[in-house]
């Protein structure tokens, strides 16, 4: 009877760690992700319309439309938001669905003290690659 309670015991214990475990991995960002994030947001301050492309998946870049049609999103962006504020970007969650893995900030803008950065990355062996990216007020 002992035996079987302290069996109980470790095998819960067993249970639990790995349940963490594999809450830990399905949570877990993509290594550079907060870098990826930044420099997208730095580029979008720079109207840098090659550095800007240059961070998404290369079949995601025909549907982000033209040179121009980045301006003019740098432009509403700087309407709206003004410009981000560097080195603002804070961590607040990640979730994986399937493939892709959303990874969630709060930043800080020069009209907007709290917006929300969104940004959606996949991993294809072993690189990381940017396939969205979001900004909400």
């Amino acid at each position: 009877m002992i035996a079987s309670k302290h069996m109980i015991k470790v095998l819960l214990c067993i249970v639990m760690l790995l349940l963490i475990t594999a809450s830990l991995a399905c949570s877990a960002e993509p290594a550079n992700a907060d870098e990826i994030t930044k420099n997208l947001l730095q580029a979008v301050n720079d109207g840098d319309y090659t550095t800007y492309m240059g961070y998404f998946a290369e079949d995601i870049r025909w549907g982000l439309g033209s040179e121009q049609d980045f301006y003019v999103e740098v432009a509403a962006i700087k309407d709206q938001l003004g410009e981000y504020e560097a080195n603002s970007l804070k961590y607040r969650k990640t979730e994986k669905e399937n493939s892709l893995i959303s990874v969630f900030y709060k930043a800080k803008f020069t009209k907007d003290p709290e917006v929300t950065v969104k940004s959606a990355f996949r991993e294809v062996l072993g690189k990381t690659q940017m396939v969205g990216s979001w900004l909400n007020p």
